[in-house]
């Protein structure tokens, strides 16, 4: 079974580019109302095409197939297989043109997952695109934290030797983890070392006597929060479709 992976995005700008992730997530929900097919609905409402029009869909979007996900308000796109970085990155060259130093966060995550990751783009001076980038493929079976013995102790009486047993609570930590390897990349490459999430008027101060710290520990609490909302969103999805999302089996065929 292939992976399916949920791709949030986070829009960090003036109150016109935070508009236009709210504008993007209505017209989703009024096609959607209008009975249009949810497969082809980003060719219409992102790329103004018909269903008819050619349209490659691994070059200009990342993944075999990508549609939007109904998710109360938040911008998600659920992909086949891969993150929707070229996707990304025509968003964020849009998004551009409303506010220029607009940041665009996507953070990934499989419905097993095998892959997880964050990516952070903008447009530098010269009009390119840069980003950060943090992700990690697993291979793991997954628990909470108080079952990993039983787990452990249930697939070696299976024959299986030495299985790699991850909590749900460490994976939210390696969630973190990324985002933050990202985040730092991201700022490295950018040029905008001052560049905080959900705070616009960070880059203006000095961050030395702000507090950056204490910042990025706000931030990462905030998306833990996020990350677990969607994790829950997978999951409702999964089990709507007959199937367990806490399966354990990470082979992906």
């Amino acid at each position: 079974m292939s992976e399916k992976i949920a791709n949030t995005f986070t829009f960090h700008g003036n109150a016109e580019v935070k508009a236009l992730e709210d504008e993007i997530v209505r017209r989703q929900t009024e096609d959607k109302n209008e009975g249009n097919n949810e497969i082809t609905a980003i060719k219409r409402i992102l790329f103004g095409l018909q269903d008819s029009d050619s349209f490659d869909a691994d070059q200009r979007m990342g993944a075999h197939w990508v549609h939007l996900l109904p998710s109360d308000g938040k911008l998600v796109f659920l992909s086949k297989q891969c993150a929707v970085a070229p996707l990304q990155d025509f968003i964020t060259v849009h998004a551009a043109k409303i506010d220029p130093k607009v940041v665009v966060q996507m953070d990934y995550e499989g419905n097993t997952p095998t892959l997880i990751g964050s990516r952070f783009t903008a447009i530098d001076d010269d009009g390119d695109i840069v980003y950060g980038k943090a992700e990690e493929e697993l291979d793991c079976w997954f628990c909470d934290e108080d079952d990993v013995d039983a787990l452990m102790a249930d697939l070696e009486s299976d024959g299986i030797a030495n299985p790699s047993v991850m909590s749900f609570q460490q994976l939210d930590d390696l969630k973190r983890d990324c985002m933050l390897l990202a985040l730092d990349d991201f700022k490295a490459f950018s040029g905008r070392p001052g560049f905080v999430p959900g705070d616009p008027d960070a880059e203006a101060a000095d961050l030395a006597d702000t507090g950056d710290e204490d910042l990025e520990r706000a931030f990462m609490t905030a998306m833990s929060e996020k990350l677990e909302e969607l994790r829950a969103l997978v999951e409702e999805e999964e089990k709507a479709k007959g199937q367990d999302p806490a399966a354990g089996d990470p082979s992906i065929t």
